[in-house]
Parts: structure tokens; C-alpha cells; sequence
């Protein structure tokens, strides 16, 4: 027996694919801790020239480690996970992965509580493909701790954690990269439970805010970049709902459509794939009309129209976009309201926004004023 494992061992060390792949093949079976190192580094190794016999020895010494689960070897196999060499990590990722043993639970959930942030990554990635799911407690506290934000939130997010992850969310801290991971993950898995937990990252800026708990308040939304951060965090949720698809993406993105501020409309109206007949036939047709208005500066807006306008060219909450349009189509076709804000607006100076309001009720008189005109007429003559 002796003579035979340093046999195997020799065919494993030997530079001829045909004995490594049958020394390999030969440890598997005897379980030998002796072979367990020999046959780890040929997983890690280069390899062989030959790239159909290389990964023809790669399968059988990564199916020859799946039979060691002992103790110690299991134990190994965890300390590689956080190993400096990146083909080590890898290795033991893939060994676990496909070993799938019970056992190897306790380390793995004790791994996430460690400082080394890709040791825990490729233990949740282990446990997430496990379906272990009482790895999720731990999972939430080293997010919360910003221990690892990659592999963390996509575990999470495969055990379809999305109650707790809604709580942690709600209660925080996470801070922003964490948020803008955890919807990646969200995305990529096309789940519909994913729907209710980014619902409130569409809403509005203040409702992001409180919903993504203090510490993405204090680091990711509060900055001077913070409008820029959370139109790029609502534009990967919406995009995250649409890659849902179905009744229940549809219905959350229609509940929170009247909700909404002009941004997130532009953002939600194509997610929401309707038809134009579908839009027209709709109560929620307003919404498909301003956002049409957006880039067909023709394009006819029904009456109704008028008072989500006027929400949003009075709103300083608004975006500068947003406000210049209403101003713009309110102009061009102005009731006594509309007038009397768009005067507001002029009178204000609303930089950006005040020469659309002044070329609509220039354009809608069919006069020749300049806009700065009508802005000192109206400001001094107050009529």
C-alpha cells in the first residue's frame, strides 16, 4: 500500500500528462493526507502544454480533493480561501464549491467573521452555492460591516434573503458601494422578489436616503455629487425591476409612477414597456405624454398635463431639466395658472429655467421678443 501511494505520488510529480492524470485519478480514491498538498498544487499549478490534457488533469485532481473531507483537510481547504495567490483562493473556491459537505459549514461561517475581506467573499460565494441559509445572519453582518460588498450581497441575494435584507436596509449603516452592489446583484439574478426591496431607491432622493440608513446618508448620498449618485442608484434599480419583468415589476413600477419627480418618470415610463396604444388607453397616460414631450418638443399634451407641470416647474426638488420643460410647455400653452407661475419663475431669475418660461410665452403669443425682454417687461411692469 505505502509503495503504491509514493508510486502515484511519482506519476503525479512526472511532467507526462497521461501518468499525472492517472496518479491524480489513483490519490482520489485512496484518500491519502500525504497526496492532499501534491494534488492542490496541481490544481494551482500551470498545467500542461496540451490545453484538452491540462483540463483533463485539472477535473481529476479538483474531483480527487472533493473526497477529503476530514478535519484537517477541510480545515485546509478554508485556510486557502483567503490566500494571498489568487489561483490558491480560486482552487479552494472551486473545491468547496463542488464538495458541498455539511461539515464544512462551521468554518465557513466562522471565515465570514474575519478581517480578510476575499477569504469572505469566497466563503459566502461557497455557502450562497450551498444553499445554506443559515449562513444568512452572518452574511448581513459582515455587509454591515463592510467586510466584503461583492460576493456578500450576491450570496445574499441567491439564498433570496430579501426580507432581512429590507430590515438591514431600512436600519443600516451600508454605505453607498454597498447599495450600488447589492442592486447589481438584484439585477443580474432576475428575481421579482427583488421588486419590493428597490422600490423605495426609485421614489425620490429623501426617500433613498432614510430607506439606505444613516450611513449611506453620511458617505454616499449627503455629498456634493449626491444628485449625481442617486440618479445613477435609481437608474440601476429601475433597471434592476425591468430585468425582474413580469406582473411583478410591472405593477410596483405603476403604483410608484405618480410618486414620482421628473427624473425618475423619464426613468420609469421605458422600463415599463408599454405599447403607445397600451400609455394612451391608460389613467397613467399623462406620465407617457410628458416624457414623450421630453424629446419631441411637438408633441401634443392633453389638458391633464397641466397640473404635473406645474408640480414640477414649481418644485425646487426637481431637476434643472425637469424644471426647464415644464417651463417650456407651460409657456406654449398657458392657462391663468401656468401664467401666473411661469411670472414667478421669470421674476425669480431660476437660472436655466426662466428663459424657457420666457421662449414658451414668447412662442405662444407668436411674438418676436427676446427672452430677456419679456423677463425685465414682466419684472418691472408686473403684469
Amino acid at each position: 500500500m505505502w509503495w503504491g501511494i509514493d508510486h502515484q505520488l511519482r506519476k503525479l510529480a512526472s511532467r507526462r500528462p497521461e501518468r499525472q492524470i492517472s496518479g491524480a485519478r489513483a490519490l482520489g480514491k485512496s484518500r491519502d493526507p500525504r497526496a492532499l498538498r501534491p494534488l492542490f498544487d496541481v490544481l494551482t499549478g500551470p498545467g500542461v502544454r496540451n490545453p484538452v490534457k491540462d483540463a483533463v488533469l485539472k477535473d481529476a485532481a479538483l474531483k480527487a480533493l472533493t473526497g477529503y473531507r476530514d478535519p484537517k483537510s477541510l480545515e485546509f481547504f478554508v485556510i486557502a480561501l483567503g490566500d494571498a495567490d489568487y489561483r490558491k483562493a480560486k482552487a479552494a473556491t472551486e473545491v468547496l464549491e463542488a464538495m458541498k459537505c455539511p461539515e464544512a459549514i462551521p468554518l465557513l461561517l466562522s471565515a465570514l467573521g474575519e478581517a480578510n475581506s476575499d477569504k469572505v467573499g469566497a466563503a459566502a460565494w461557497v455557502l450562497a452555492a450551498m444553499k445554506c441559509r443559515e449562513a444568512i445572519p452572518a452574511l448581513l453582518s459582515a455587509l454591515r460591516e463592510n467586510r466584503e460588498t461583492d460576493y456578500v450581497p450576491r450570496a445574499l441575494v441567491k439564498l433570496e434573503a430579501f426580507g432581512p435584507l429590507t430590515e438591514l436596509l431600512h436600519s443600516g449603516p451600508l454605505n453607498g458601494y454597498a447599495v450600488h452592489r447589492l442592486v447589481d446583484a438584484c439585477k443580474d439574478s432576475r428575481s421579482p422578489l427583488c421588486v419590493e426591496l428597490l422600490l423605495p431607491l426609485v421614489r425620490s432622493p429623501e426617500e433613498a436616503i432614510a430607506y439606505a440608513g444613516g450611513e449611506a446618508t453620511r458617505q454616499g448620498l449627503m455629498r456634493p455629487v449626491a444628485e449625481r449618485e442617486f440618479q445613477d442608484l435609481r437608474r440601476d434599480a429601475v433597471e434592476a425591476i425591468a430585468a425582474a419583468g413580469g406582473e411583478a415589476a410591472r405593477q410596483g413600477l405603476m403604483r410608484i409612477l405618480p410618486e414620482l419627480d421628473f427624473e425618475g418618470l423619464m426613468r420609469c415610463v421605458p422600463a415599463l414597456r408599454f405599447t403607445e396604444k397600451e400609455w394612451l388607453s391608460s389613467e397613467l397616460r399623462l406620465f407617457y405624454q410628458i416624457h414623450q414631450a421630453y424629446y419631441d418638443p411637438r408633441y401634443e399634451l392633453d389638458s391633464g398635463c397641466t397640473e404635473k407641470l406645474l408640480a414640477i416647474l414649481q418644485s425646487d426638488k426637481e431637476s434643472l431639466r425637469g424644471r426647464a420643460l415644464a417651463a417650456w410647455r407651460l409657456g406654449r400653452n398657458p392657462d391663468s395658472r401656468a401664467v401666473s407661475a411661469l411670472r414667478e419663475i421669470m421674476r425669480a431669475g431660476v437660472p436655466g429655467v426662466w428663459r424657457k418660461a420666457a421662449g414658451g410665452l414668447c412662442w405662444s403669443a407668436g411674438q418676436r421678443k427676446t427672452a430677456w425682454t419679456v423677463f425685465c417687461w414682466q419684472s418691472v411692469s408686473g403684469s
